[in-house]
Formats: C-alpha cells, sequence, structure tokens
C-alpha cells in the first residue's frame, strides 16, 4: 500500500527512454501536454469573460429599459409637483389678500352715524348751475 503524499512525494524516478525517437517523443508529449493545459486555462478564462460580458450586457439592457426611463421621468414628475404646489400657494395667498381687502373695504365704507354727527351737519351747497340757465325755478 503507497503512502499518501498529498503532493509532498518526489516524483519516481523515471526510467530513460531506449532511444533517441522515444527522447524526442517524450519532450514533443510533455509540450504537447503543457501546451493543452495553458490552452484549457486560456479557454475557461475566455468562457468566464464572456459570461461576464454577457449578464453585463443583461445589466446594461435593465438599466436602459427600466432605470433610466423611471430616473428621466422623476425630475419631470417632481418639477411639475413643485409647479403646482406654487401655484396653489399663489392662488391661496391671492384669495387671502383679496378676502382681506373686502374686510377692510367693508369697515371703510359704513357711515358713521352718530346723532351728535346728524345733528351738526351743514347744508351741501347747491352745485353750481350751467351757464344759460337761471337759478329760479
Amino acid at each position: 500500500m503507497r503512502p499518501a503524499c498529498r503532493g509532498r512525494c518526489a516524483r519516481p524516478a523515471e526510467p530513460t527512454p531506449g532511444t533517441t525517437a522515444l527522447a524526442h517523443a517524450e519532450t514533443a508529449y510533455r509540450a504537447a501536454v503543457r501546451t493543452a493545459a495553458e490552452h484549457a486555462t486560456s479557454r475557461t478564462a475566455a468562457e468566464l469573460i464572456a459570461a461576464e460580458a454577457e449578464r453585463t450586457r443583461q445589466r446594461v439592457r435593465a438599466l436602459r429599459r427600466h432605470w433610466i426611463l423611471r430616473l428621466t421621468r422623476e425630475p419631470a414628475a417632481v418639477e411639475l409637483a413643485l409647479e403646482e404646489g406654487e401655484h396653489e400657494e399663489a392662488v391661496r395667498r391671492r384669495w387671502a389678500a383679496s378676502s382681506r381687502n373686502r374686510a377692510r373695504n367693508r369697515v371703510r365704507s359704513r357711515p358713521v352715524r352718530h346723532s351728535a354727527h346728524l345733528s351738526e351737519a351743514a347744508p351741501s351747497p347747491r352745485p353750481p348751475c350751467r351757464p344759460g340757465r337761471s337759478r329760479a325755478g
């Protein structure tokens, strides 16, 4: 039974090939295995990058279709709401100002009726007559 090496064991001694053709074949085989491993690593990396690029395209598509449209609409809606609020406030101010003015006018237009005031009132002067007419009459 072999003990578990877990990567700490030394390579077993390999016998040298018997002919030079086998030595060249072994060198070519090792180079091919190394190149195949590098190719597999590169291919896996390329697949991972392609998958990430696809996910990124999907995210960009979702952003364009949903978020960007929503974010461009929201400022317009907020601006409209602000304008409506300002308009309502202006209408309330005008209404309040006009109701105050109406109340002031009502107070000013009421005649003062005191009995002392009426008894001391002087007779109103007659309006001047027009030329060519006499006052008698």
